[in-house]
């Protein structure tokens, strides 16, 4: 007998894990596209769009992000559990929702300047789909058997004229002995350096000492910003050793 897409719960390869159990079609397909091989990625949303499997706005899968190699999915040795680097990804928009609304007030108002009580379909779905050719958004994520959950998100964006990015990162509060942060600003100031950007630029509230040690880590340097109650920290790329 035959099974029905009812049956599969999660599909494997080695470009990740899809979790296909209580999604959407148009989820499920992202879900299969994603750890399909690159090469045929771009190919395979094409046909979806044509069977309107996918609506029209989705029209962009991610580029592959060489400098973390051919699967682009890093095994974080050494951290006593199943943790893992990637790339964050359309199909991540819903863990994305849960990882936002696991934070507490104090981590929405340092990172995001205020406390904003929901984060829309839309929003999320702008977030995961990051022009990951231009700019860069990572996640590290635990695998509980073959379900995947965001602990934490790095990202930085190309700044106009292509020489700079503001770099940023959240990093959930249970997890914040685990040395994460340092790990994805480490990930995106090696990106960044192999892309021949020049400077990256964190912006951080005066009061968020532990996002102000990881920029310091790395040999940020602290100036004033334009609000008084933030730091502009600024790392000269050209001049610094690789992490």
């Amino acid at each position: 007998m035959g099974a029905t897409r009812g049956d599969v719960h999660y599909v494997v390869t080695e470009y990740g894990i899809a979790t296909l159990r209580g999604r959407s079609i148009r989820e499920r397909v992202m879900e299969l596209i994603q750890i399909a091989h690159p090469r045929f990625r771009d190919q395979l949303l094409d046909d979806m769009l044509k069977s309107y499997k996918v609506p029209a706005y989705q029209r962009d899968t991610p580029a592959p992000v060489k400098e973390l190699g051919d699967t682009e999915v890093i095994r974080l040795e050494g951290k006593g559990e199943d943790y893992f680097l990637r790339p964050l990804r359309p199909s991540d928009q819903r863990r994305l929702q849960t990882f936002f609304y696991s934070h507490d007030k104090a981590t929405l108002f340092q990172r995001y300047r205020n406390e904003p009580k929901k984060m829309g379909t839309a929003k999320a779905y702008r977030l995961v789909n990051t022009d990951l050719s231009r700019d860069m958004a990572l996640c590290i994520v635990e695998r509980q058997g073959p379900r995947e959950v965001i602990l934490a998100v790095g990202r930085y964006y190309v700044l106009e004229g292509g020489e700079e990015a503001e770099a940023a990162f959240v990093v959930h509060e249970s997890m914040r002995d685990k040395g994460f942060a340092s790990l994805l600003l480490g990930k995106l100031i090696h990106i960044a350096r192999r892309r021949n950007l020049k400077v990256l630029i964190g912006n951080v509230r005066a009061d968020n000492t532990s996002m102000r040690r990881v920029f310091e880590k790395f040999k940020f340097t602290a100036a004033s910003a334009e609000d008084p109650s933030e730091l502009r920290y600024l790392l000269n790329l050209e001049g610094h050793a690789e992490p």
